[in-house]
């Protein structure tokens, strides 16, 4: 590597960026050193770079001085590192006048295994999600808040009774974790089984005993409160196969928000319940881009595992949320490749920066020819079989593995 004309720096460094080159150079001609020019190979699969140094000039050169142009490659890869990791952290402030932050959460990508996994009628990559049910999403926050809030709470919806009673099933079963009972009606796959609770007189379904008691003379217990004219009631389930896309768009209602009736009274509401079991809910998903919700039917805890989101939505229809993660992701592999150059050239060994490092301070110090040689032999001898070493044991477990 070494010739009469030139003195190549900086082998297998930069190669990455060709632009580093120019650091060698800077410090040689900022040190009063003549530059021949630059230069790249290629030693097996591996690209390097160099500086040509005339030669004469270098040895004029103090040592101090002639460390700082052989060192200018590793501190040149040092600094763009450091560079990379400013990038990597003000990467959200860059992309900002293209990608805003609180207008909701966009949705990355949703796991194959996911009920959610439907261009159709499920989520998409770009999605920009802004409700689930009732529930407004302007941060990732906010997206774990409402999923926690709707996994809580037991919310009905208020759908006109005429409507609910014409669509009473009589024949239901149950599969999973959802009751089904739209088999007896002609409808679609929108179609959703919901309950409600019906209060019945019991004096519709008792029987004749107590009258027959009456005429015996028998007591069989006290007459209850209110004397012998008092209505006694109960509660019954009953189920109705109902359009789920039309429910979800009705007024919340549950236990401590009852439904109220429209129209003066004249439009009697009643409020219905998905009928689903063990922790399985309906969940309305709103979403920016698109007019009409998605409907989930699931566990809640596949929305949080199973759907990747990103704070960011786009301000524009030519952007896209993954620009960020491009532009981190190029901060992390320039960082890593910058120090790891860094590093590597700065090691004692043959043909790289710091086999010339290692030459310059033996050079500054008292020792006689002989010895710098051998310590110059000897230090560079075990860097570079160092280095092969490693290199044959990685090599080594990749053929294992």
């Amino acid at each position: 590597m070494i010739s009469q004309s030139f003195r190549p720096i900086g082998a297998f460094s930069e190669f990455s960026l060709n632009f580093l080159l120019l650091g060698h150079a800077w410090a040689a001609i900022s040190n009063d050193v003549s530059v021949n020019g630059f230069g790249v190979f290629i030693v097996a699969v591996y690209p390097g770079a160099f500086t040509d140094i005339e030669p004469t000039t270098l040895k004029r050169a103090t040592p101090f001085r002639r460390l700082q142009i052989f060192g200018a490659g590793i501190w040149h890869n040092l600094l763009l590192a450091l560079l990379a990791m400013a990038m990597f952290h003000v990467a959200p402030i860059i992309v900002s006048p293209v990608l805003a932050a609180g207008n909701g959460v966009s949705v990355k990508g949703v796991d194959v295994r996911s009920g959610l996994a439907n261009a159709r009628t499920g989520l998409v990559a770009g999605d920009v999600v802004i409700r689930v049910d009732e529930c407004h999403v302007a941060t990732k926050d906010d997206w774990w808040r409402c999923i926690r809030e709707a996994r809580q709470m037991h919310n009905g919806r208020c759908v006109d009774r005429a409507a609910v009673e014409a669509a009473t099933a009589f024949n239901t079963r149950t599969e999973a974790d959802e009751i089904l009972c739209c088999d007896e009606f002609n409808v679609t796959t929108a179609h959703v089984c919901f309950e409600r609770e019906e209060t019945i007189p019991k004096s519709e379904t008792q029987t004749r005993a107590p009258q027959l008691n009456a005429l015996l003379g028998l007591s069989l217990g006290e007459e209850p409160a209110g004397g012998a004219n008092a209505e006694q009631v109960r509660t019954e389930t009953k189920y109705s196969c109902l359009h789920a896309r039309h429910v979800v768009q009705q007024a919340v209602c549950n236990v401590s928000n009852a439904c109220q009736n429209e129209e003066g009274g004249k439009v009697e509401k009643v409020c219905v319940y998905p009928a689903l079991r063990n922790g399985t809910h309906l969940v309305k998903i709103g979403l920016a881009n698109r007019n009409k919700p998605i409907l989930f039917v699931g566990q809640l805890s596949e929305m949080l595992e199973m759907v990747s989101i990103s704070p960011l939505t786009p301000r524009f229809s030519f952007a896209h949320i993954s620009w960020l993660e491009h532009l981190e992701l190029t901060a992390k592999y320039l960082f890593t490749l910058s120090l790891a150059l860094g590093l590597f050239n700065a090691m004692p060994v043959y043909c790289l920066d710091g086999q010339f490092i290692v030459q310059t301070l033996l050079k500054s110090t008292n020792l006689s020819v002989r010895r710098r040689a051998l310590f110059q032999y000897l230090i560079l001898t075990f860097g570079t079989g160092v280095l092969v070493l490693n290199i044959l044991i990685g090599f080594v477990k990749l053929a294992i593995n």
